[in-house]
């Protein structure tokens, strides 16, 4: 894994890039203004099995970046996760 810096945004694409194959900066640059509202989580859902593999990725991105050890991610993910986690469909 290639080391990157540590944003919202960052960990954001990590989804939106394996998912729907676009960046942030993209969907921004067609729709401005979207990303500033709740309702652009929700024209990008995923599966619950998407966003289990996401949130494994981004707690070792944010672990590696914050030199953490497991235990310390998983009580300092949550502020993190709920402004970085994509929305899950109903299925």
């Amino acid at each position: 894994m290639k080391k990157i810096k540590l944003t919202i945004e960052n960990l954001i694409n990590l989804w939106m890039t394996k998912i729907y194959n676009t960046t942030i900066q993209e969907e921004q640059s067609k729709n401005p203004g979207l990303f500033a509202s709740s309702e652009w989580y929700k024209q990008y859902p995923v599966t619950q099995q998407q966003h289990d593999e996401w949130e494994i990725e981004a707690k070792e991105v944010f672990r590696k970046f914050t030199k953490l050890n497991k235990k310390l991610v998983n009580r300092y993910w949550g502020l993190t996760y709920l402004n970085s986690s994509p929305y899950i469909k109903k299925i």
